[in-house]
């Protein structure tokens, strides 16, 4: 009879188990649903009031993680439970929602290079997104705001190519200037301003950096400098007559071939 009771108290038991298993599964899908359907509808302080009950039941779901960063008030805390996402669940199905939070983030507080490089990785690493022609057209106007415009033209083209209904255009008068010469007149000799893509302790690897631009069309020339008694050979591109002109020609070098650059005056290095 013992036996007997045993068996069914334990039959019982697991029973209860599997009914409040159930219900926790079941309450947790509830609090997202209703959390995502708050959300969707503006009811940010209905959300925040289920967001405990969510995080005690499954603190380390992406979901969860998710919705801490968007209901977070303080924005640079918010922007730790994005990038926490990022890194511990990359491919789930909110990385791209969180990238795009942590881009529009950055833009908002005027870091566009940090917003480009974010919301470059929207195409590229999430193609199905729902952010794409947001992600596109934020990241056109970031490369505007940093004198980018030819670098933002040629991405255009390229996501036009892959993405043909996408609504996205670079204003005119931006278009009508590019459209302009963009080679400089060889009337201009004032031009003392250059960009430094190299500097070598070796002559040889200098010219073959060199040779590397003027194969891909720039004018390149080499210049020496000596630092803590050891002669640099440095490698310039181009030659500007004013710092803004060489720097915005720099940043569409490194956006296009990732080298580090510095302005130089070459009228202090002769």
């Amino acid at each position: 009879m013992k036996i007997h009771f045993l068996t069914k108290l334990i039959l019982r038991i697991k029973s209860l188990l599997f009914l409040l298993t159930l219900f926790i599964i079941v309450s947790e899908a509830a609090a997202q649903s209703n959390i995502e359907s708050f959300v969707k509808e503006g009811k940010f302080s209905e959300a925040r009031e289920l967001l405990p009950a969510l995080v005690k039941e499954n603190p380390a779901d992406a979901r969860t993680i998710y919705f801490q960063g968007l209901l977070e008030k303080n924005g640079e805390t918010s922007l730790e439970y994005f990038e926490s996402l990022l890194s511990k669940y990359p491919k789930s199905e909110y990385a791209d929602d969180a990238l795009m939070q942590i881009s529009e983030y950055r833009y908002s507080r005027g870091l566009y290079i940090s917003a480009e490089r974010t919301l470059l990785m929207i195409p590229r690493k999430y193609p199905e997104s729902e952010h794409i022609e947001r992600a596109i057209n934020l990241l056109m106007q970031a490369m505007l705001v940093t004198g980018k415009a030819d670098t933002a033209k040629m991405y255009l083209d390229v996501f036009k190519k892959k993405w043909k209904n996408l609504d996205v255009e670079l204003p005119e008068s931006v278009l009508a200037k590019l459209e302009e010469p963009a080679e400089l007149s060889d009337s201009r000799r004032n031009e003392e301003y250059t960009i430094q893509i190299g500097a070598f302790g070796s002559k040889k690897n200098a010219e073959r950096q060199r040779d590397v631009f003027k194969g891909r069309g720039f004018k390149v020339s080499l210049g020496k400098k000596k630092v803590a008694d050891k002669r640099l050979h440095l490698v310039w591109v181009g030659s500007y007559s004013s710092y803004d002109d060489a720097l915005a020609e720099a940043r569409v070098l490194k956006a296009k071939f990732g080298v580090n650059y510095g302005i130089v005056d070459r009228t202090k290095n002769k």
